[in-house]
């Protein structure tokens, strides 16, 4: 399970250098996972502050 994880973001990440690299005027902001979906205003507003860098 752990080596599949591994190779997934593996991937991803060369994903999103592709894109970067593709498109470097595109700012990309990181933002961390969440315990569970968002669905709400509360939970939309916290993943526009992170963002935003707040």
């Amino acid at each position: 399970m752990h080596a599949d994880r591994v190779r997934v973001a593996e991937r991803e990440a060369a994903m999103a250098e592709r894109f970067t690299g593709a498109h470097p005027d595109v700012p990309v902001v990181r933002v961390a996972a969440r315990a569970s979906d968002v669905h709400d205003l509360d939970g939309l507003r916290q993943i526009g502050a992170d963002l935003a860098g707040r």
